[in-house]
């Protein structure tokens, strides 16, 4: 079953390396360089913003989405990326990747999937919330999460959906609300999740090794 598992980290990190390959050709193809933003520019009139990791990482960014923030929104928003890049996120999420899609039957390693990458958008946000406010990310997140129907209920459909509503109550609790030691308890859940079924799996071995049949 330890094969099994290190087969699946293998093969998930294969694919995600190729397919960042993959995704950074594209962007140096279709997307502009804005040296003033040190990103990449799609023209396209969406509501992009998403980080492309790597040892070279590409911020991106749509033309949609300069048009519609503001000054420090934006900001916000490149900070927010910035933090994936830096504290390379995906490297964190690859292993609950592996352990899904290795033992899909296991409950904690759904919810670990599922829990994971919002913890790790919690964490950029702290990240970006520190050097720019939370107002501007907060309204950042609001401006990209809604419709462009301007429909008010689609909105909130929309802001539900992607999670957003959670780091918008994280945001703009008051100073004495959001304690310091969150991004430390939210990288210790995710270590205990991830640790609990490894656990499982190699205590068979470990009583095989020291109680030989």
């Amino acid at each position: 079953m330890l094969a099994w598992l290190l087969a699946h980290i293998i093969r998930v990190t294969v694919k995600t390396i190729a397919e960042q390959r993959r995704q950074r050709l594209l962007v140096d193809i279709v997307a502009d360089h804005a040296l003033d933003h040190d990103a990449y520019v799609l023209p396209t009139a969406e509501r992009v913003a998403y980080c492309v990791p790597g040892r070279r990482a590409r911020i991106v960014l749509s033309r949609g989405t300069l048009d519609l923030l503001e000054r420090q929104e934006l900001l916000a928003v490149l900070g927010h990326e910035r933090a994936h890049a830096q504290g390379r996120h995906d490297l964190v999420l690859l292993p609950f990747i592996a352990l899904a899609e290795a033992f899909p039957w296991l409950a904690a390693a759904r919810t670990a999937r599922q829990v994971v990458p919002v913890l790790l958008e919690m964490l950029a946000d702290d990240r970006s919330r520190r050097v720019h406010g939370e107002l501007p990310l907060a309204r950042a997140l609001v401006r990209m999460a809604t419709p462009r129907t301007g429909s008010s209920e689609a909105g909130v459909l929309a802001l539900a959906d992607t999670g957003v509503v959670h780091r918008l109550e994280r945001l703009l609790r008051s100073p004495e609300e959001r304690p310091g030691w969150i991004p430390a308890v939210a990288y210790s859940i995710a270590s205990l999740l991830l640790s609990g079924p490894v656990a499982v799996l190699v205590a068979p071995l470990l009583c095989v090794v020291i109680w030989p049949v």
